[in-house]
């Protein structure tokens, strides 16, 4: 499946990672390959993750990264909706999705 993030996703991702990065070296990298290998998992299995009450989907990261991926299905394209930390609020990147 093809896989397509949107901006303000790409810009969490970032955000997150030099957050990580500052508070110790390697870390933000760290977080990145986590990213990847997630995003790797949802493209071989979209389905796998449970649907919230906007028809999207969510992954939570491996520990010790507490950020979820909220991504739609469309045909055959992954969109990556939000990349945020789990504490913020749930709901906050819903005017995203159309």
């Amino acid at each position: 499946m093809r896989i397509r993030q949107y901006s303000a996703a790409v810009a969490e991702i970032a955000k997150a990672a030099e957050y990580f990065e500052n508070q110790q070296q390697g870390l933000g990298f760290r977080f990145l390959d986590e990213i990847e290998r997630t995003i790797k998992e949802i493209a071989a299995s979209p389905m796998s993750w449970p649907t919230t009450n906007h028809g999207t989907r969510k992954r939570n990261l491996i520990s010790p990264f507490p950020f979820t991926i909220h991504y739609k299905v469309i045909g055959q394209e992954i969109a990556i909706i939000a990349v945020g930390h789990q504490r913020r609020d749930p709901e906050y990147w819903i005017g995203r999705i159309g």
